[in-house]
């Protein structure tokens, strides 16, 4: 489960590393830094059951990284198995971080 939370949180990391580099103003940079993230938290089930979510945001609520990732966790806490599809939170940790780290690298080259 302590795999899995930082692994999230490295994912956010290179999401927010791109975003900081790859923007110049620091003022757009802080109004901008979170503004990706809160959709993601806020429609994902760790505040709120996606059962209990109007039925057109349930869709995008269940198959989003945050749910998916959320859910192995909560699985691992209570001492049972992984979740159905706990290939599903790997490969959307994999991908973004696949996509952003390359963009970061390549924004942190062009500052310096």
């Amino acid at each position: 489960m302590l795999a899995l939370g930082v692994a999230l949180g490295l994912t956010i990391c290179t999401v927010s590393a791109y975003v900081g580099l790859a923007v110049k103003d620091e003022e757009s940079v802080s109004s901008f830094g979170l503004v990706w993230l809160f959709p993601l938290t806020f429609v994902s089930n760790a505040f709120v059951p996606v059962q209990k979510m109007p039925g057109w945001l349930q869709a995008f609520a269940k198959n989003q990284p945050v749910t998916i990732v959320i859910d192995e966790m909560r699985s691992l806490a209570l001492g049972g198995p992984l979740a159905l599809h706990a290939w599903q939170g790997a490969a959307w940790l994999a991908g973004i971080v696949a996509v952003f780290v390359p963009l970061a690298v390549r924004a942190y080259r062009r500052a310096t």
